[in-house]
């Protein structure tokens, strides 16, 4: 049986109105409907069939955009006792932020006018843990990880003596941090709406046992990555290293650990509330001359024939063919059809 739409007769849960938020405010709301999560007051807004006949005609008007991680545990707006239309999220491994992922994010800011992005980790990612201990991964997974190899490189720097598990867990925190730098990197759409005002980007961790979002805030060194991203002199090097990630093999071990994106390079942040401050070495050229796997056309040997020259041989072949090919078909008409006249 169809459902009938009738607009306007919200039903008891449809909580108050989301659209035309501020920055603060969609925190707010984010920050009070995980409150009701962890304490088992949820109060599932926005779910009914009001709920969904008004996005079906009026469409949708999130009030921020989530890049989180896949991982079944994590279910966004479960965990932020949110409703249909009212987060615009990015699920992926290791919430990275790679070039789908942020332009769905830009889709959220350019389109949607999302005021906050949230990059989500959570505790135990298994994305974090695979790059930290070196785990063998397979198919496209390693291209995938790669972004996250910095953010290992980082924590290990910082704490060489940390047992595997509190490196894992300072790990999943410098992925927030990376992902942020990253969207800062790979975005000037998103960089100019933070300048304005109009989004503000923070980083988050979800606590897998409690049930709680712990926030980080925004990027330490916002105002650096951003003026980093922006200066012409660093365009390009993060897009090669982009190019680098994707050249990776299938079948392979994670690679091993190698610079941050330039919008990393200049300065630390802290990636605990007590402040330790680290730094990311910027990646050299060499890294980024060529993609891995590939060889450069000029290491191809000397005497070997130009595109042009090949093209001419080709063409001087297939004009002889079709010479031969005219002739043969002359004899044919004149010796097998005696009565065929020229």
């Amino acid at each position: 049986m169809m459902a009938v739409c009738v607009l306007g007769a919200g039903g008891s849960h449809d909580g108050p109105p989301q659209a035309g938020l501020s920055p603060d405010q969609a925190m707010e709301a984010l920050r009070d409907g995980n409150a009701r999560f962890v304490n088992g007051a949820t109060t599932d807004p926005r779910r009914d069939q009001a709920r969904r006949c008004d996005t079906f005609a009026n469409g949708q008007h999130p009030v921020a955009s989530i890049l989180s991680c896949a991982d079944s545990r994590v279910p966004v707006e479960l965990i932020f006792d949110q409703g249909i239309g009212d987060l615009f999220v990015i699920r992926v491994a290791g919430n990275v932020a790679d070039t789908d992922e942020v332009g769905t994010l830009e889709y959220g800011v350019g389109h949607l006018n999302t005021p906050l992005i949230v990059v989500l980790g959570h505790g135990k990612c298994g994305a974090v843990t695979a790059v930290a201990g070196g785990s063998e991964v397979h198919g496209c997974i390693g291209a995938l990880v790669d972004n996250i190899v910095p953010a290992v490189k980082r924590a290990r720097e910082m704490h060489p003596d940390l047992k595997p598990a509190a490196l894992v867990e300072l790990a999943i925190r410098e992925n927030v941090w990376q992902s942020i730098g990253d969207i800062y990197a790979r975005s000037p759409l998103i960089r100019e709406a933070a300048v304005a005002g109009k989004v503000r980007v923070v980083g988050a961790l979800y606590d897998l046992h409690s049930g709680a979002v712990h926030w980080m805030g925004g990027h330490p060194q916002e105002s650096e990555l951003i003026r980093q991203a922006s200066d012409p002199a660093h365009a390009g090097g993060h897009e090669a290293n982009s190019s680098e990630q994707k050249a990776k093999t299938a079948g392979s071990h994670v690679p091993a650990p190698h610079a941050a994106p330039p919008a990393h390079g200049a300065a630390s942040h802290s990636p605990t509330p007590e402040g330790a401050a680290h730094g990311s070495d910027a990646p050299s050229p060499a890294e980024h001359q060529a993609p891995a796997g590939k060889t450069r056309d000029a290491a191809a040997p000397a005497t070997q024939p130009s595109h042009a020259a090949r093209g001419r041989d080709n063409y001087l072949v297939l004009g002889a063919l079709v010479a031969a090919g005219m002739s043969v078909s002359v004899l044919v008409m004149r010796f097998i059809w005696p009565g065929h006249k020229e």
